[in-house]
């Protein structure tokens, strides 16, 4: 499969070495609205430079691409690739509004090309294994969800630009918390929210009740010491984990409180962690175009995302 990247991003940098060696892609090049960041980001990794999108857009042979542009950009550059006939991995958050989303997915379906949301912790081996224990239904249903993304962006230039071009604790951290609450839930809709502190670009934090009866309750900084703790508690038990740094290969644990407070600790060793996750990713977007897989997160679960992402932006007071 040809690919271009749409966006000379630190992202796309830190992962291109180790996705060239996915044999089942051909890597088309880079583009970029930006020629310095474009020719500099092409002599580093050794692909070619190919200008500006529309370059891609235009450029038959190119069968998918991978969207690392600033959150402001996603929604253009998704349909203008959807249109052009291009399969679009678009890096998290899809689109900042819920009407994007149901759109861009109306456009995937016209136009049969996939589309697929970046959200490669999924993939990471204690993730997966949280997941597969709370849906067994071994601790009873999960009543409560409870978990805190946070890092230290710093101050400067780089913070003021992430901010204006669609980031935030909301849309760049708050998204992974948001997916964990509907993939744990199998998307039951939002029933009230609680702000539990003031919202602001860099911070927020809120309790969800949601429809089937659970409550979950997340917050998120992009100023605050590095936290990545994420809990499920069930009616039989709690399972958690501490993600440390996820783009680090890294040993990790899932620990789990029965009922009877004995504690077990799952060990993982470092296979399937740090950057192995976005090769995971990776496979599943070329499995599902070729028809092989099954989209690792459906249409569905994405717009269940932005719609969720839209109501905690919208809530200005306290309903529980």
């Amino acid at each position: 499969m040809k690919i271009a990247i749409l966006g000379a991003s630190a992202i796309s940098a830190k992962l291109l070495p180790t996705l060239k060696t996915l044999p089942m892609f051909e890597w088309a090049g880079i583009a970029s609205t930006n020629d310095t960041r474009g020719f500099a980001f092409s002599s580093e990794h050794k692909i070619p430079y190919l200008g500006n999108y529309q370059a891609v857009y235009d450029n038959k042979e190119i069968e998918a691409v991978y969207i690392t542009t600033s959150n402001l950009e996603h929604e253009s550059s998704i349909e203008n690739a959807l249109r052009s006939g291009k399969h679009v991995l678009c890096e998290k958050p899809l689109v900042l509004s819920a009407a994007a989303a149901r759109k861009l997915f109306d456009v995937s379906k016209q136009t049969k090309r996939l589309l697929l949301e970046g959200l490669m912790y999924r993939f990471h081996p204690q993730i997966q294994e949280m997941v597969k224990r709370v849906h067994s239904d071994e601790y009873g249903q999960p009543k409560r969800i409870n978990a805190t993304f946070s890092f230290d962006y710093g101050n400067g230039p780089h913070l003021e630009r992430r901010l204006g071009s669609g980031g935030g604790a909301l849309s760049d951290l708050g998204c992974y918390l948001i997916d964990f609450i509907n993939l744990i839930s199998k998307c039951s809709p939002v029933k009230n929210i609680q702000k539990i502190e003031k919202q602001i670009p860099t911070s927020f934090g809120v309790c969800l009740q949601l429809e089937n009866g659970i409550i979950a309750e997340i917050r998120s900084s992009m100023d605050a010491p590095s936290i990545n703790t994420w809990e499920v508690i069930c009616e039989r038990g709690s399972l958690s984990v501490n993600r440390y740094n996820p783009h680090e290969r890294i040993e990790t644990t899932l620990q789990i409180v029965n009922d009877e407070s004995e504690l077990t600790i799952v060990q993982f060793p470092n296979q399937g962690s740090g950057l192995d996750q976005f090769l995971s990713e990776f496979i599943n977007f070329h499995d599902s175009v070729m028809d092989k897989a099954t989209p690792f997160i459906s249409a569905n679960e994405s717009i269940s995302n932005a719609v969720m992402m839209d109501l905690i932006q919208a809530t200005k007071t306290t309903q529980l």
